[in-house]
């Protein structure tokens, strides 16, 4: 064979080699890309309990706090009872778009009245924890899953600490509120003045000094 054909052949498996870099480099750039873009709109389901003061209501809530929308949201939500045994119904949206939530009520016991439903002293009574168990996709299609637990007993004494301090709040009159800003306020002047007259008397007693030195040295 002669030294044309090896330098030929040579050139022909480097070629090769670097084409299949090219390629390799080329994939793996298209596949960060597709990432960062599906970063930049990626759906994030969350499940939330939620607790309306003014009606005294507790709700459950799914959210989306992503930057894209949910598609072909489904799956259940499910009640675990203190007597045994389990409550759940299905939950599904074609489209949960960014920053967009639905409000559920708890899956209760069955005989629970419409008006219980949402009361958090009949939860505590025959509820232990909830469960929302979800999957979904993003707009490109990636799948997603949300499988998260809310205790009872943990959501209700958030409510019961934060009526506490409520309560609190409320029990100040902002007369005296007021009164003791003022008094506060009061008491800074008089520092300050107390200061000052400090530093007044500080000064004229540095200044007779060097009166009297300078008298004593004629």
């Amino acid at each position: 064979m002669s030294a044309g054909v090896w330098v030929q052949a040579i050139a022909t498996v480097i070629l090769v080699i670097i084409t299949g870099l090219y390629v390799r480099e080329t994939r793996q750039m298209v596949k960060s890309m597709e990432r960062e873009r599906e970063e930049m709109h990626r759906p994030i389901l969350v499940f939330q309990m939620m607790y309306w003061w003014s009606s005294m209501e507790l709700v459950l809530r799914i959210q989306n706090i992503g930057s894209g929308g949910a598609v072909d949201v489904e799956g259940t939500i499910e009640s675990r009872l203190k007597g045994g045994g389990q409550v759940l119904f299905p939950w599904s949206r074609k489209l949960l778009c960014a920053g967009e939530y639905q409000e559920l009520n708890v899956p209760m016991p069955e005989g629970t009245r419409e008006e219980d439903r949402f009361r958090v002293e009949r939860m505590q009574e025959g509820v232990v924890d909830v469960r929302a168990k979800l999957k979904y996709k993003s707009g490109m299609g990636v799948e997603y899953k949300l499988d998260d637990t809310k205790a009872i007993e943990k959501v209700t004494k958030s409510i019961d600490q934060g009526r506490v301090s409520r309560e609190l709040v409320h029990k100040d009159d902002p007369r005296q509120v007021m009164s003791r800003i003022a008094g506060a306020l009061e008491e800074i002047a008089d520092h300050l003045r107390s200061l000052r007259q400090g530093t007044e008397i500080e000064k004229k007693e540095k200044k007779q000094e060097k009166e009297d030195i300078y008298n004593n040295t004629l």
